[in-house]
């Protein structure tokens, strides 16, 4: 039986880790406790990871600037973890520390070394990922979707994992397969809101997607004003009812209503009322409404 996400974190965990969570478990943001474990190693050492599950680390955003800055004047507080393979040391965890670092003009950087096969390093680095404060809805996505592929999860068990609801972890995912790629890199940059990307996401249309995000870009749109505008497409989008569409439906409202009076009614009256029903079901019929032709269709 294949190991799960947890027995997998803890090959890589001290002996006696108790944390309870997946991220206390492998130490990803207490760097403090394993400050007996690192060591200063140069940055030319050090390699980014090819598989970094982040979509991208924008150098230009001002809590990155407020990292380096912080890096410069304290250096880093939690080591970044590596692993040795033969042309120098991979990052698992810390990739944002480390270009931080190298923005902060550091010739070395705190580090710790963990003997991991190829799967529980992109475990680490996955979770690691879910730790950011700066972290897009399009990043979490990602990093959920290739869990649930490298674990054979379901949402719900993935949820359990991580402490995440099924719903929340599916609005993620939507976002991954259901939106433009350009849509998802305005997500990233945070030009539009995850509130409204997720109602953008309602459009079957990729092209009105993007038209519709620069449309909310432009006129400063909120999630509601998106909201009604979606609404509005889709229903325009939708096949118009056919008259034998619109008449059934309000013929069985009345034909139930008919036969409630006939159950309460007296017994000439229940008579009128069977033959008035039956004379409407004929005359619908002749001009081809009928509960059976309408499902056909």
């Amino acid at each position: 039986m294949r190991p799960s996400l947890t027995e997998k974190l803890k090959q890589v965990a001290k002996p006696k880790t108790t944390q309870r969570d997946i991220a206390g478990i492998v130490g990803l943001q207490d760097g403090v406790a394993y400050l007996a474990d690192a060591k200063m190693m140069s940055v030319d050492l050090i390699h980014p990871n090819p598989l970094q599950p982040r979509q991208q680390i924008n150098t230009d955003e001002a809590n990155f600037k407020e990292l380096v800055a912080s890096i410069k004047q304290n250096g880093i507080l939690n080591p970044i973890t590596v692993r040795e393979l033969k042309e120098g040391y991979t990052i698992i965890a810390g990739e944002r520390r480390y270009k931080a670092a190298m923005a902060a003009g550091l010739s070395q950087v705190p580090v710790l070394i963990r003997n991991v096969d190829d799967e529980s390093a992109s475990a680490l680095s996955l979770i690691e990922n879910l730790q950011r404060e700066d972290l897009t809805a399009i990043d979490e996505g990602m990093t959920y979707q290739r869990l649930i592929e490298q674990y054979d999860y379901t949402e719900e068990e993935l949820g359990k994992q991580i402490h995440k609801s099924q719903p929340y972890i599916s609005e993620r995912l939507t976002m991954i397969k259901k939106l433009h790629p350009e849509v998802q890199k305005l997500v990233s940059g945070r030009a539009i809101t995850f509130a409204s990307a997720r109602q953008i996401a309602q459009l079957s249309d990729l092209e009105a997607q993007k038209q519709l995000a620069q449309k909310v870009m432009n006129e400063n749109l909120t999630s509601r004003a998106v909201e009604q505008i979606v609404r509005q497409q889709n229903i325009s989008k939708r096949p118009p009812k056919s008259p034998k569409q619109l008449i059934f439906p309000a013929w069985k409202t009345l034909e139930k209503r008919l036969e409630k009076i006939a159950s309460v009614a007296n017994a000439n009256e229940k008579i009128k009322i069977e033959a008035a029903i039956e004379s409407i079901r004929e005359i619908l019929a002749e001009i081809g409404i009928s509960e059976a032709k309408l499902e056909a269709s």
